[in-house]
């Protein structure tokens, strides 16, 4: 299976190093300097122990940044992370219950699911 290219590759002919000198022309902030404007207990990171394309420091200190929310670690890389979530379901789901106030919209889909 092939990966599909970037749209802003794809429609401007961007080479890694071109898109990566542009998207520091117009994003000028870092995560880390972000993060401590993020209500911690609406957050939940999965840190991925062996990940190549943000190296755990990175992670960590982006954790850290954020007043240091729940976290739980993942053994494995960036993108093999994904086949962690099924172990994790649980715990996500239960840290949305907890934390995250459904909206109308969902409140009425669960009425409805009730009542059928």
């Amino acid at each position: 299976m092939k990966c599909r290219e970037p749209l802003a590759r794809r429609y401007h002919s961007l080479t890694d190093e071109q898109l990566y000198e542009a998207m520091g022309k117009v994003i000028r902030t870092d995560p880390a300097k972000l993060a401590p404007y993020l209500p911690r207990d609406h957050v939940l990171m999965l840190i991925a122990r062996f990940d190549s394309s943000i190296p755990t420091r990175y992670q960590v200190r982006l954790w850290r940044g954020q007043g240091k929310p729940r976290a739980d670690s993942v053994p494995l890389g960036h993108y093999t992370s994904i086949l962690m979530l099924p172990a994790h379901r649980v715990s996500v789901m239960h840290f949305f219950e907890e934390n995250l106030e459904p909206t109308p919209s969902s409140a009425m889909a669960a009425a409805i699911q009730v009542k059928n």
